[in-house]
């Protein structure tokens, strides 16, 4: 889960084992999971309340490496937006300096993810597109699984009813996919998405 409260715990008692990295307002990263966790840690970014969690996974004889991640947000309102050329360089200074992070932030995470030593699952709030350089760069070292057998637009998020794929599950070429969904659920302003992996 990215934004994970801690009050939402006693939603997710079902889970023996979970890992979870809160920053500022009680909010951050969490991952839940019913296999054994042997190893968890965090990924911190500079100059940023994002970060990245993972756990190794122990999936019968194997070690799986998770990933739980959130990139900077470009932090425009757009109720508040306006026609004026004040309004617009605002925006276009936003955009940039949130681009700069989320190329540092992909970077290290990457570099982390290429020192795994185990198959690797990354689920990602990359508040990006399938367009943007950030995505290429991931999906040049994980295959993207609504790529691999998603159908449609797969949108996570509407701004302003334009369709969005900013969150994504991410896996490593031995990782199979049988299942993907995004569900239409209103829990927050993102659409939640699963997916079955044969590991």
């Amino acid at each position: 889960i990215q934004e994970y409260h801690e009050s939402y715990k006693g939603l997710l008692n079902q889970y023996k084992y979970s890992h979870s990295y809160l920053y500022g307002n009680k909010v951050g990263q969490s991952i839940h999971t019913n296999n054994k966790i042997v190893k968890k840690g965090i990924v911190e970014f500079e100059n940023s309340q994002n970060n990245a969690i993972y756990v190794d996974l122990l999936v019968e004889r194997d070690t799986i490496r998770v990933y739980n991640a959130h990139f900077e947000s470009y932090k425009v309102d757009v109720q508040k937006i306006k026609a004026d050329i004040v309004t617009f360089k605002s925006i276009i200074s936003k955009i940039k300096s949130a681009y700069l992070i989320q190329k540092k932030q992909s970077k290290i995470l990457i570099n982390h993810i290429k020192n795994s030593p185990h198959k690797t699952i990354l689920t990602i709030d990359l508040n990006n597109t399938e367009h943007s350089f950030i995505y290429k760069e991931i999906a040049n070292e994980l295959n993207d699984v609504f790529d691999l057998i998603g159908h449609g637009y797969g949108s996570t998020y509407n701004l302003n009813f334009l369709p969005f794929r900013i969150d994504y599950i991410f896996i490593s070429e031995s990782i199979l996919p049988n299942y993907f969904k995004v569900y239409n659920n209103k829990l927050s302003d993102h659409k939640p998405i699963s997916s079955f992996l044969n590991i």
